[in-house]
This record gives structure tokens, C-alpha cells and sequence, in this order.
């Protein structure tokens, strides 16, 4: 008995170990194949067909050079990039275009299409500019229209040719994002495509 036993624990371990080895043979080969399918890809392929959203683009330092980000891809979202309506014009007829300006030649220096979101109301124009929001009192209720249709026009002319894909309005179905109604959404999308379209 005890000899078989011993020769099961022997079988068994030597079962074991050999698949233990093969399985980690096949690990090694894949990641072998993996990273020369990889470095073979990388160097043929066009830009990458995904979006890049800003907060995981670079780590932003105030007054420096962004590290432009490795990983291919071929659109970037400048949202939480501080280029939003109340940083661009703070106050009626202000505009801050300093920041937009360097994000929108990054992205041109590196054949990246931008993503500009429009949303968020300056107090100025906020139809409740003490109202909570995600960010700042006021950024998520709707502007005054006219007041719209001015900044979509000089966001759309200055950067004409250069910007190509615009969203209205960051998660509107959120209240910390947008208080207005779905009809106010509506008339604020169908104006800027109006202008946007000129």
C-alpha cells in the first residue's frame, strides 16, 4: 500500500510540476508574441481611433509644458482642461482664449481632432448664478440665449478649420452638470448647430 500510495504522490507531483512548466511556457509565450505583435503594430499603424478625455492626458502644472502622451490616439476632449465658457469669457465681453489657443496647437502638432465642449454658464449669464453645481454657483443652469449664440459664434469662428467636433453640454442628465430642462438643452443644441454649421 504504501508503495503505490508513494508512487501516486510521485505521479501526482511530477503531473504537477509539468503542468505548472507548461502553463508557464505558455505565459512567456504569449507575452513574447504579445509585445513583438505590439512593437511590429505600433510602428505601422494610423492614429488610433479612440478618444483621449484630458484628465488622463498629462498632469497639468500651472505655467509649464505638458508632457504630450504616449499612447496613441486620435481625439482628445478638453473637458476639466479649464477651457469651458466661464474660464473663456468670465465676464461679458472678456475672453481668455490663452489656454484653448495651446491645447488646440498641441492636438494640431500631433494630428489629434479636439472635442470642445461648449457647456457651462458663466454666472454672468447663468439664469441662477448662485445655484450649487459640480463646479462653480451658476455654471450648471442654462444662459441666456443670446449670450450663447455670441460665445458659440467666437468659439466657432476663431478656431474655424481648426475644431471640428463640439459638444453641447457635459452629462446634462446630471444635475451637477446641467439644472436646466431637456427643452432648454434642445433650444441651446439647435442654436449652436445653427452656428456652427455657418
Amino acid at each position: 500500500i504504501y508503495d503505490c500510495f508513494g508512487v501516486y504522490l510521485l505521479h501526482n507531483f511530477v503531473r504537477g510540476r509539468l503542468i505548472g512548466f507548461v502553463v508557464m511556457v505558455l505565459m512567456v509565450s504569449f507575452v513574447i508574441v504579445t509585445v513583438a505583435f505590439w512593437a511590429q503594430w505600433s510602428s505601422t499603424r494610423p492614429p488610433a481611433p479612440f478618444q483621449l478625455h484630458d484628465l488622463f492626458m498629462y498632469i497639468r502644472r500651472e505655467h509649464s509644458t505638458p508632457s504630450w502622451c504616449t499612447l496613441p490616439f486620435g481625439s482628445w476632449r478638453l473637458w476639466d482642461s479649464h477651457v469651458q465658457w466661464p474660464f473663456i469669457e468670465p465676464n461679458k465681453g472678456e475672453w481668455h482664449f490663452e489656454i484653448l489657443d495651446k491645447e488646440v496647437a498641441l492636438a494640431q502638432q500631433h494630428n489629434v481632432d479636439v472635442l470642445m465642449p461648449l457647456g457651462l454658464s458663466p454666472p454672468w449669464t447663468s439664469a441662477r448664478p448662485n445655484e450649487p453645481s459640480g463646479y462653480q454657483p451658476g455654471f450648471a443652469a442654462e444662459p441666456r440665449m443670446d449670450d450663447w449664440r455670441d460665445f458659440v459664434r467666437h468659439v466657432a469662428t476663431r478656431y474655424k478649420g481648426r475644431i471640428h467636433y463640439y459638444e453641447i453640454w457635459n452629462e446634462p442628465n446630471l444635475k451637477e452638470f446641467f439644472t436646466g430642462t431637456p427643452d432648454q438643452m434642445v433650444a441651446l443644441a439647435r442654436e449652436a448647430y445653427k452656428i456652427l454649421k455657418e
